[in-house]
């Protein structure tokens, strides 16, 4: 089985095609700095690219031309266009720029829905400017250090054992539906092992040499295609996301892992959804129309599975949208009592789907994990309501160009603004925002990243979602990618073991 692609590597090799046609403003060790992670052995070669990383940083540093030199010879116009921020940032750090375009596709995708919700006296408009001031208000919050804050007394650190093993056990299981093609380019599979011979069961055997287990254990799988009718014009991309699933038996339980999305406009979608009624509350309208798709699909199955042998539970998992539509599948089964064993869920990097009471009787087997920055856990559109109001709220601060980018690169020189006070200037929304389901760990760096914590979000997790998502470090696109979850759920067993 291969390891996943460090984090460290992937920002190395994606700076060296950045910088291929061009010499970057600042060398990689910046950012595997601000990373704070330790290299790891990739699954193929990534030596060309990081020579051309390398390469680049030393003819930077050969330069000898500052990020402060080239704040201070920029000229900006008094409204920039998107494509001249990005492009900005792209120059000062390649994955940051790369992170802004991402930032910027899916703020083009909610701009809608946005404008809805604003007041007369806030735009919201998707501009140039206003892009700039979101990533300085990622940077303020994260040298200020706001935002949600652990117990000072004593942090609540997961060293249970067994409970580890259980999660990096369901995190393998979560994202071993992801297919061939995904797992390989993660780096989760090894390349011979990715391609099988070709057939509709290709995703099944890669799944099986991933876990490492008889393909025999692969029991069914579902098809690729629309949840919709086809008399039926799509309303969005969630509306007809169906993801594919499969199922297999693990020991003496029964696994229903549930693919995610590796697609941001998806994801980005899946905050523009209407709600809909859902149990004793309300989901988003896709992830719950995937919900019904699924189990429309899997029950049969899952049906003559338990005929055939006894198990002793079942366990719904997924990552990211995998792992919404797997928490809130898992909450419906549990409230219907369908099956005559007893149903758990896991999620992986889940966003926000669910607005309702806490009952226990439904959420008690229900856990998920988080990895460092992942911004996927706090995306909402309450949260990116948020966001862009604050941001227009720094931009009213009156800063000249080179002090907002000196927030974003680090070289300001001046009385920042204070992070928590623009919050503060925020009305609250009515309506209570979405959640996520159960209880769930966050894993978080220490020693330097040598070490991975597993911190226990119970009774804090509410609060921990509400935070504005982290765009001001690149890594945290990255903190998403299923490889990393994979890499770091086993660093935070080995702390124990």
């Amino acid at each position: 089985m291969g390891r996943p692609m460090g984090p460290c590597l992937v920002p190395t090799y994606v700076a060296g095609l950045a910088c291929a046609g061009r010499a970057p403003v600042r060398s990689i060790s910046r950012l595997q700095r601000e990373a704070v992670l330790p290299p790891v052995r990739p699954a193929i070669s990534v030596a060309g690219f990081m020579v051309l990383g390398l390469a680049a940083g030393a003819l930077w540093r050969r330069r000898k031309v500052s990020s402060r030199q080239f704040l201070e010879r920029l000229k900006l116009p008094l409204q920039p266009s998107l494509q001249q921020v990005i492009g900005v940032l792209q120059r000062v750090d390649p994955a940051l720029g790369n992170l802004a375009e991402t930032v910027s596709q899916v703020w083009g995708l909610l701009q809608s829905e946005l404008a809805e919700q604003l007041t007369e006296d806030a735009s919201g408009a998707r501009s140039g400017r206003l892009l700039l001031h979101l990533f300085a208000l990622g940077r303020l919050k994260s040298l200020q250090s706001a935002g949600f804050d652990l117990p000072v007394e004593q942090v609540p650190l997961v060293s249970d054992l067994p409970q580890l093993t259980e999660a990096y056990r369901l995190t393998k299981l979560a994202v071993a539906s992801y297919g061939a093609n995904v797992l390989a380019l993660v780096g989760l599979l090894q390349f011979k092992d990715a391609w099988p011979s070709a057939g509709p069961d290709r995703d099944r055997v890669a799944a099986a040499r991933y876990l490492e287990v008889p393909v025999e254990r692969m029991l069914a799988y579902g098809t690729l295609g629309d949840s919709r009718k086809e008399s039926e014009e799509p309303k969005s991309a969630l509306e007809r996301f169906k993801p594919w699933w499969i199922l297999m038996e693990d020991g003496d339980e029964l696994i229903l892992s549930i693919r995610g999305s590796a697609n941001i406009d998806d994801i980005a979608t899946d905050l523009a959804c209407a709600t809909c009624e859902f149990l004793h509350g309300y989901a988003h309208e896709g992830v719950a129309g995937a919900v019904s798709a699924v189990w429309d699909e899997a029950e049969s199955e899952v049906a003559k599975a338990i005929q055939a042998r006894d198990y002793q539970r079942l366990v719904v998992c997924g990552h990211s949208l995998g792992g919404a539509v797997s928490l809130l599948l898992g909450m419906k089964l549990r409230a219907t009592n369908a099956l005559p064993l007893e149903v758990h869920a896991f999620a992986a990097g889940p966003p926000p789907a669910f607005q309702g009471e806490s009952r226990p009787e439904l959420e008690e087997g229900l856990i998920s994990v988080i990895n460092r920055f992942d911004p996927v856990p706090h995306l909402s559109l309450d949260a990116a309501l948020r966001m862009v109001l604050a941001a227009e709220k720094l931009a009213d601060e009156g800063l000249s160009w080179q002090q907002t980018l000196g927030l974003v690169v680090g070289t300001n020189e001046f009385a920042s603004p204070k992070f928590d006070d623009l919050i503060a200037k925020i009305p609250k929304q009515a309506k209570a925002p979405l959640r996520i389901p159960g209880e769930a760990i966050w894993l978080v760096d220490a020693c330097a990243g040598r070490q991975v914590l597993a911190v226990d979000l119970r009774g804090r997790l509410q609060d921990f979602v509400e935070e504005l998502p982290e765009i001001s470090v690149a890594q945290s696109a990255l903190d998403h990618v299923m490889s990393t979850y994979v890499y770091n759920m086993e660093k935070a067993l080995k702390r124990v073991t």
